[in-house]
């Protein structure tokens, strides 16, 4: 759908059948982490989407991600 509506074609016969794959752990820390990343980014790059996103108290995770407590991630290099 979003494909079709940013104006991309390709058949859609040639993705194959849904494959169900273990979640990914994310703590609540990095998903803040990168959500503020984020907003930090859209400030100067894109101000619209800046002022919808900077209005997230609290970030959704993807229904790929299982989100579990703790910080941000020992591999981040903090901004």
């Amino acid at each position: 759908e979003e494909a079709s509506r940013r104006g991309y074609r390709f058949d859609a016969g040639k993705i194959g059948a849904k494959q169900r794959c273990s979640k990914i752990l994310v703590t609540e820390g990095q998903l803040e982490y990168e959500l503020q990343h984020l907003i930090t980014k859209l400030k100067t790059r894109d101000p619209a989407q800046y002022k919808k996103i900077s209005a997230v108290l609290k970030p959704e995770a993807h229904p790929l991600f299982s989100v579990v407590a703790g910080g941000i991630q020992l591999w981040e290099r903090r901004l």
